[in-house]
């Protein structure tokens, strides 16, 4: 079985050449540059997106008083804002922000790398997130 989404398969067979039957080299054929940048793109995983959001609960259990009464969604929301920024809405006299990016819309790389930012800011905090494959010395 193959670590490549159907999206994935979808851009490739897209962006390959089909050289026809009558030729001695039959076959699709895609560009090794082409290639590389369709699999850079890749989004986040679901294994990363649990990851993601037990640690939000970690961050809840872990953080003591400063984390009482907000919710995983709440956690998610500030990460957001504080790693890409946010922009501000003004709906009928009330101010919200709105982060600039969301995380489904990530590559593995930038999630991994906002994932770090979050295990990296609480860290600065008092709260230490065990990540798996590490172990706590």
């Amino acid at each position: 079985m193959s670590d490549l989404t159907s999206s994935q398969w979808r851009e490739i067979e897209k962006a390959s050449v089909y050289v026809p039957i009558n030729h001695p080299a039959v076959g699709r054929y895609i560009a090794l540059g082409t290639l590389k940048n369709i699999l850079r793109k890749s989004r986040r995983t679901t294994t990363q997106n649990a990851l993601l959001w037990s640690l939000y609960t970690d961050i809840i259990e872990n953080g003591g008083e400063a984390m009482r009464g907000f919710t995983k969604d709440d956690l998610h929301e500030f990460f957001l804002i504080d790693y890409f920024g946010a922009e501000t809405l003004d709906l009928f006299g009330r101010k919200r922000l709105k982060p600039l990016r969301r995380s489904s819309r990530l590559t593995k790389l930038e999630f991994s790398d906002f994932v770090e930012h979050i295990v990296r800011f609480m860290a600065e905090r008092g709260v230490v997130l065990e990540l798996p494959g590490e172990q706590a010395a």
